[in-house]
């Protein structure tokens, strides 16, 4: 029953722990143009406005004398810009925004930064400073912690797969892993444990932030705001996580070396220098 245990732990607690660091770190990397629909807050102002160029048309030139030549002469009407409302679509992730180009109406994205400031570019949206009065101008040490829990993570996994592995074979190479298996399991326990603590803390902070901001953007007339499915992500990667190390707790003390054994009979030295044997106490 024991090496049945041991063997669902090998096999499943690698698997599940490599699906929690996918599921988070694409989180994190989000939002990007392969994954658009994944972000943290999403905001919808249709404020902005882009200058439209007047179309062009065209007319007969050469008066009624060449008419009949039916010459087409391309004429540009001189008028005023005009300015026409435009939605922009602004997806805001942990390390950076995707927003939508008002000069060309498509996707753009910044450059991920550990440390992403937003002010600069509700500036070039033109967004109302109403709306951005009520924006997160930057995240301050959020993303980093949660850049270091996924690490962690990462290091855990790496530290599992190897247990894993030479748990299956014990005789090859790797044989000496099985030797350490408590020593190995501990480690792994307390790296998960760190990243554990590490990525809930920053993914509540970042939570808190989010859910206020999108609370203050929504009372505003014309604006849309709401939480994006990053958080779903986030939290479903560190529950995988939290079943790995409740794993390593249950394997941590399955593997706690036993207490040694006192031999069954013990020859015990009487004061007049008799030899007397007893039965020994197990222990």
């Amino acid at each position: 029953m024991v090496r049945l245990s041991h063997h669902i732990f090998h096999s499943f607690a690698p698997i599940v722990l490599l699906t929690a660091y996918l599921v988070t770190l694409l989180a994190f990397l989000a939002p990007t143009p392969i994954l658009p629909s994944v972000y943290l807050m999403h905001v919808s102002s249709p404020v902005s406005a882009m200058a439209v160029t007047p179309g062009r048309h065209y007319i007969i030139g050469g008066g009624a004398r060449n008419a009949s030549r039916r010459e087409m002469v391309k004429v540009v009407k001189r008028g005023p810009s005009v300015m026409v409302p435009v939605a922009v679509e602004l997806q805001i992730g942990p390390l950076g925004a995707c927003y939508t180009n008002v000069t060309s109406g498509g996707q753009e994205c910044q450059s991920p930064s550990f440390t992403p400031i937003f002010s600069e570019l509700y500036d070039d949206l033109s967004i109302p400073s109403a709306v951005v009065d009520t924006l997160v101008t930057q995240f301050p040490f959020s993303p980093t912690f949660l850049f270091i829990s996924i690490c962690l993570m990462f290091v855990q996994l790496l530290v599992i797969a190897s247990l894993a592995a030479g748990m299956h074979k014990p005789q090859g190479n790797l044989g000496f892993i099985a030797r350490k298996q408590h020593r190995i399991v501990r480690v792994a326990l307390i790296i998960g444990g760190i990243s554990l603590l590490l990525g809930l803390a920053a993914t509540g902070a970042l939570r808190v932030i989010v859910g206020h901001d999108v609370k203050g953007a929504k009372e505003i007339e014309g604006v849309t705001a709401e939480v994006g499915s990053g958080f779903a992500q986030l939290w479903a990667g560190y529950v995988l996580q939290l079943v790995v190390v409740l794993l390593l707790v249950a394997q941590f003390f399955a593997t706690r070396p036993g207490r040694r054994k006192q031999p069954a009979d013990a020859v015990v030295i009487t004061p007049k220098g008799k030899a007397a044997s007893v039965l020994g106490e197990k222990a």
